[in-house]
């Protein structure tokens, strides 16, 4: 299960336990200290949960932790071989048989149902309803387990009646018998056999169950231990890129902070996106808010507003100017000489919608020094 599908499937389980407690995602949300937007990505699978998170949506929600893990088969998973078991009407039999002081087997119905079907004139015995073919069980029962039921008789007729014992009859399927035998007043043996094998089959049935549910949980805490250490080294990545990314800012901000011109991103309609220091002190404003917030920089810092539109129309048509000199002036009316080198950027939609905007570079000039226009061809 890859982190994608490791969310979906989070997401779908939160949904089924908040809406077993009959919450909305903006209640759930008040409950844990998260907003309804988060708990709603969070079930959509568009966000996956922190271990702190967890827990608090366990105690939020009344469900054991591993509760929020227990995910349906995914779409593409092969279904486990979970064996389902057939239980039977009765899971016990009773039945008797009774072999008298001449040796004579007598059986009861019940027993006689559980024998296959027997030749004319075999066996030594007779069924209980006495117009039977005669059976012996002893011809049904595998020869190991046949002394097994002579000692127990021998125990009985001795007035030591042996404890609880099981055998084998070979029926069809085989059935495991669980018997005693005790003697009755006539000196007959009466033996009182029961049919354990739904029980034992359904016991089976059970621990092969409860090794496919284990095996199943393991082979599910396997999945999540993965899915956990995915999302763990993309978090780390994703903290290694942004720490980076971070760093690479902070360098280049110091960068553009410090220089010793003034720097300055601009757009054609006349407003600044941003500027350095070195210009902020240049134009005499005392915040970047207050400069960044001007509406038209060639009415309100040239002395000739028709020389910022000449600037402008050159710069869109070579893409570049190097030291177009023009007057300039302050926040407090003072004028002074200036140079300005500025590159149109590539072509692309700003923050704000703006389609075109430029850098560029501004140095202040000696009153004497008025360098004549000159651009680059881009």
């Amino acid at each position: 299960m890859d982190g994608t599908a490791f969310k979906k499937a989070f997401g779908k389980r939160l949904r089924f336990l908040r809406e077993l407690r009959s919450l909305t995602q903006a209640r759930l949300a008040e409950r844990i200290g998260v907003t309804e937007q988060y708990i709603s990505m969070l079930e959509r699978g568009l966000s996956a949960p922190s271990f702190s998170l967890v827990a608090q949506l366990s105690r939020t929600l009344d469900a054991h932790p591993a509760a929020l893990f227990l995910f349906p088969r995914l779409e593409g998973e092969e279904a486990p071989p979970l064996p389902l078991p057939t239980l039977p009407e009765n899971l016990s039999r009773v039945a008797h048989w009774v072999v008298d002081p001449q040796g004579v087997e007598t059986i009861s119905a019940e027993l006689a149902s559980w024998l296959p079907a027997q030749p004319a004139g075999g066996g030594r015995g007779s069924r209980g309803d006495k117009s039977a073919t005669p059976v012996s069980l002893f011809s049904h029962v595998p020869p190991e387990d046949a002394r097994r039921i002579q000692e127990a008789l021998q125990a009985a007729a001795a007035g030591n009646p042996a404890p609880l014992f099981s055998f084998r009859l070979l029926a069809d399927p085989p059935l495991r018998i669980l018997a005693y035998a005790v003697q009755q007043p006539d000196a007959s043996l009466r033996m009182v056999l029961m049919d354990v094998s739904d029980h034992l089959r359904l016991k089976q049935t059970q621990l092969d169950l409860q090794a496919a549910v284990e095996a199943l949980a393991e082979e599910r805490t396997r999945q999540l231990q993965e899915t956990v250490a995915q999302l763990e080294e993309e978090v780390r990545r994703r903290r290694e890129s942004e720490a980076a990314l971070a760093a690479a800012e902070a360098h280049w901000r110091i960068l553009f902070d410090h220089a010793p011109v003034g720097i300055f991103q601009s757009v054609p309609e006349g407003r600044f996106h941003a500027v350095n220091h070195e210009a902020l002190r240049m134009f005499g404003y005392d915040s970047h808010e207050e400069i960044l917030a001007m509406e038209d920089i060639g009415r309100q810092l040239y002395v000739d507003p028709s020389h910022r539109s000449e600037l402008l129309e050159m710069l869109l048509r070579q893409g570049a100017i190097d030291d177009y000199a023009v007057t300039l002036k302050a926040k407090d009316g003072r004028t002074f000489r200036a140079a300005i080198t500025a590159r149109l950027l590539p072509p692309a939609v700003s923050a704000d919608g703006h389609k075109a905007s430029f850098i560029g570079f501004v140095k202040a000039l000696p009153l004497d020094d008025s360098p004549a226009p000159t651009a680059l061809k881009a």
